[in-house]
């Protein structure tokens, strides 16, 4: 984008296709999973591979902070070479799912946690999130990573979700703004389903075709 706002030329002749997922069957999951969050702690969800680059440490290490002051849950749902520093912690309070294929199992974790948080590289997940409510926390991209995909861009810090530094005091004082502030995390979970009805919907992405093949 901006390398398309510099040029006359490309604008005529460049059309973007908002990457997405089946957001309309997730909004009717969404709408038909039971909500259960008056009986549980303030819950955090990481969903995705567990590859190093996802940075699943720094998850373990802010919660392990804030879990000094509050009542936490942690969920991962996902498989890869990770799984193993998450499965050697003995803790009633994390839930390690595995791989879910299964979209009436995955979202019954999804509709009932507080925030998503994905420190390290960010692709489709946030969609993923994002239509169930959940605010992201990631970790802002630098010259050292982490290496967004460009679904990144749904994510507009403060708004529906927060970019933080690739510290575990940066994340937990993320989590920690959403603990302390019940309105806030409101704000940002309809702030996170109105940017997929709006922004990262199939229909805008298949109008991006459309528009590229019309011209």
């Amino acid at each position: 984008d901006r390398v398309v706002r510099k040029s006359n030329a490309l604008k005529r002749k460049c059309f973007v296709a908002a990457n997405t997922l089946d957001t309309a069957r997730l909004e009717q999951v969404f709408l038909e999973v039971e909500n259960e969050h008056a009986r549980r702690p303030f819950t955090v969800l990481y969903i995705g591979r567990m590859l190093a680059s996802k940075r699943i440490d720094l998850i373990l290490a802010a919660c392990s902070r804030l879990r000094k002051k509050y009542a936490i849950n942690l969920v991962f749902i996902g498989d890869g070479p990770e799984r193993g520093a998450i499965e050697c912690i003995q803790d009633s309070n994390i839930i390690m799912t595995g791989t879910l294929h299964d979209i009436q199992i995955s979202s019954r974790y999804l509709k009932n946690s507080d925030v998503l948080v994905m420190p390290g590289y960010v692709g489709l997940g946030i969609v993923h999130g994002f239509a169930f409510g959940l605010p992201m926390i990631t970790c802002r991209s630098t010259e050292n990573g982490p290496f967004h995909s460009p679904e990144i861009e749904y994510l507009k810090d403060g708004y529906n979700g927060f970019f933080c530094d690739s510290t575990p005091e940066s994340i937990a004082a993320c989590i920690e703004r959403l603990i302390l502030d019940p309105e806030l995390l409101a704000r940002m979970k309809e702030n996170a389903l109105e940017t997929v009805r709006t922004e990262a919907n199939v229909e805008r992405m298949i109008d991006g075709f459309r528009q590229a093949i019309d011209y």
